[in-house]
């Protein structure tokens, strides 16, 4: 049997979609981009194509490793003088807590959807579609939460159980104004949708397309600070 590398993630299904891309002869980096699209369903709390990050790659030969950056940035536009929607609220870590800002004024420029793009142009060789399909089976059909990751719902479950589209992929149906418990089957068909879109259209669907007219529009009407402009010249680095 040839070992083909190590995975390590919070789920057992962020680990399984990079193996199968692995089985199927994808490439370290075709792997990471599956299991960073599984994990935006399985492990939400820390994984998200709204948020940033940064990835590191080293050459398989030697070599200067490259970084791309593509942490998320805080909007151009200052605040207009209106009513923000911007509040703390309590995350309870069990021996600590911690002060968070949530709102629309507490959203910053993502950058992960672009960054993961530029990582698949430059280093991938399978198609986005395909990498992305263990995370879309994951969304429409479902998942058991395990307990990490209930317990991280719990820590954020005033983020989560804040507004009506948050409960509605949150919630535990069977504990109502909780958050999913360990155990308990999630499913999140929107992210399956919006997933499947972008592999298919690219990531301008999120920077210049529909996408980033939705947020705008939210932003200008909710209190939120994000425009148009913080899209359209975002960057990776």
């Amino acid at each position: 049997m040839t070992i083909k590398g190590a995975i390590a993630a919070g789920h057992a299904q962020t680990v399984r979609a990079a193996a199968v891309i692995l089985d199927e002869g994808g490439n370290a980096f075709d792997a990471v981009l599956a299991a960073t699209f599984a994990a935006c369903v399985v492990e939400p709390v820390l994984s998200s194509l709204g948020g940033g990050g940064f990835l590191m790659a080293g050459p398989a030969g030697g070599g200067e490793p490259v970084l791309y950056d593509f942490f998320s940035q805080t909007p151009k536009r200052r605040n207009p003088g209106g009513e923000l929607d911007f509040h703390p609220i309590t995350a309870d870590f069990g021996s600590v807590t911690q002060e968070f800002h949530i709102g629309m004024a507490s959203i910053a420029t993502p950058g992960t959807c672009k960054g993961l793009f530029q990582v698949h142009r430059d280093l991938c060789t399978m198609p986005m579609g395909r990498l992305a399909e263990p995370a879309l089976a994951l969304a429409r059909k479902g998942f058991t939460v395990n307990r990490l990751q209930a317990y991280l719902f719990q820590v954020v479950g005033p983020i989560y159980m804040h507004s009506d589209a948050s409960r509605a992929i949150f919630a535990s149906p069977a504990n109502p104004g909780e958050t999913m418990g360990e155990g308990e089957t999630m499913t999140n068909p929107d992210f399956a949708d919006t997933l499947d879109a972008l592999t298919r259209e690219g990531e301008d669907l999120f920077y210049r397309g529909e996408i980033a007219a939705a947020i705008n529009r939210d932003c200008r009407t909710g209190g939120g600070l994000l425009g148009r402009d913080d899209f359209e010249s975002y960057r990776v680095a």
